[in-house]
């Protein structure tokens, strides 16, 4: 993964300024998954345009954002920000601990300061 967007992604987990939510990069109430995150920062690059509400059928969905340009998504990284952070997946996959991704870790609970220290440690596997 590029270190400085690394760096930057964990400083903003760091920060507490974000409400935390899970299973879906981000909500309209404004809280955010690990990933989501991510996303914002590639919205304020121009690398992916800002994210709209799903506004499809499933009940469970409404409420959540769509965020990607051509790889429109829920739930995991679009490839342009893929591409831009240089990450290897779209689950932000890293070797080792209990969770196999960042995705899962945040799924499962981990606080996005603990989820910060795992980026640290494992930036240059991401």
């Amino acid at each position: 993964m590029d270190r400085n967007i690394a760096k930057q992604w964990a400083a903003r987990l760091r920060a507490g300024t974000i409400k935390q939510t899970t299973n879906y990069l981000g909500r309209v109430d404004g809280s955010r998954c690990c990933l989501g995150v991510l996303c914002d920062m590639a919205v304020e690059q121009n690398i992916i345009p800002r994210p709209h509400p799903y506004v499809g059928d499933d009940p469970k969905q409404r409420g959540t954002l769509l965020y990607g340009k051509e790889d429109i998504t829920l739930a995991y990284l679009p490839k342009e920000v893929i591409n831009w952070a240089n990450i290897d997946s779209a689950h932000a996959t890293y070797p080792g601990g209990t969770h196999p991704s960042l995705a899962e870790a945040n799924d499962a609970g981990f606080d996005f300061p603990h989820i910060a220290n795992l980026i640290d440690e494992n930036a240059l596997y991401l």
